[in-house]
């Protein structure tokens, strides 16, 4: 699939690229181009999006989330912290199968990647996932 996504103020991570307006290509889901727009390309494209000047930038990485205790956010936080995680969190932790893990707060707060922290034990397994 070709997708052009054009009229958007684009951030690279690149030091010599301040922000510009230009566009973005993508080939079978490859980034081909990042650059000036190219005006009468004679290129067909599958997909054509016009930013209208929004930002497109790269993706945020979350490098440490617990998707397992996403359930758990503003449950009994008034605790101090080693009561909190000993007498709530890990014994309701200890009751999670694969099934209850979601990427969904990951995915919603607009993050391309993360690195999971959750590290509890599938029932009737010998192995952690």
């Amino acid at each position: 699939m070709k997708i052009r996504i054009y009229n958007a103020r684009i951030l690279t991570m690149q030091q010599d690229m301040p922000l510009f307006l230009g566009e973005l290509q993508v080939e079978d889901g490859k980034i081909t181009y990042v650059g000036e727009e190219k005006k009468a390309s004679g290129d067909s494209w599958d997909r054509e999006i016009d930013a209208e000047g929004n930002l497109l930038m790269p993706g945020f990485k979350n490098a440490h989330t617990h998707s397992a205790m996403t359930f758990l956010r503003s449950y009994a936080d008034d605790l101090p912290l080693q009561e909190w995680l000993y007498n709530q969190v890990f014994p309701m932790e200890a009751k999670l199968t694969e099934g209850h893990l979601s990427r969904k707060p990951s995915i919603s707060s607009r993050f391309s990647s993360f690195v999971e922290y959750s590290f509890f034990y599938i029932v009737g397994s010998d192995e952690f996932f």
